[in-house]
């Protein structure tokens, strides 16, 4: 009896700490309630010269002072691999991925809310999904580095909009045999 009631002290403290420092997080967090945004992106692959368009969709999920933390996943429609024939002596590939990656955000301004001009790194996965002229098919998971800089604008404390632009690095593709280097320019708009 005295060991099941030790047990539900020490069960009631621990939910009391969780309570209390929920409590803690929540004053240090920003006031701009925007923590979801979808958006466009146009994306240049570098080492194939190809041009992507795509959608994305992040979310924040912390906010402290002027740093942000946030998930973020991009989806490139089907596209042509521009002048490959250069790389690889083959024409008609085409190329779909989707990444999914944490970033890390450091805004500049003194603002208590987490708006203006930032800066930004990440790191995660991307999936490519290949099509061979010859009807072959090829799926690749690699690992991404991201860096890049924008600006969020607040639009009243419930919405912002998004504008950034990245520079990705994927790991060597066995086709083309380099690393790959994507810019991708992305307007988001958050609610």
């Amino acid at each position: 009896m005295k060991r099941r009631l030790q047990k539900k002290i020490s069960h009631g403290f621990l939910i009391i700490l969780i309570l209390l420092s929920d409590l803690k997080f929540s004053a240090a967090q920003t006031t701009l309630k925007a923590k979801t945004f979808a958006g466009v992106n146009v994306s240049i692959l570098w080492n194939t010269t190809g041009i992507a368009a795509g959608i994305s969709g992040e979310r924040v999920i912390l906010s402290v002072k002027n740093t942000e933390l946030s998930l973020k996943a991009v989806h490139e429609f089907r596209h042509g691999f521009g002048n490959l024939i250069y790389f690889t002596g083959s024409q008609g590939i085409k190329s779909a991925e989707t990444s999914l990656i944490f970033d890390a955000y450091l805004f500049t301004g003194k603002s208590k809310v987490n708006s203006g001009f930032f800066i930004s790194a990440g790191t995660g996965a991307i999936h490519s999904n290949w099509k061979f002229e010859t009807g072959g098919i090829a799926n690749y998971i690699k690992p991404v580095a991201e860096f890049g800089l924008g600006f969020k604008f607040r639009i009243g404390d419930n919405m912002a909009l998004q504008w950034r632009n990245d520079l990705r690095f994927i790991s060597p593709q066995p086709e083309t045999g380099g690393a790959g280097a994507v810019t991708t320019t992305t307007l988001a708009f958050g609610f």
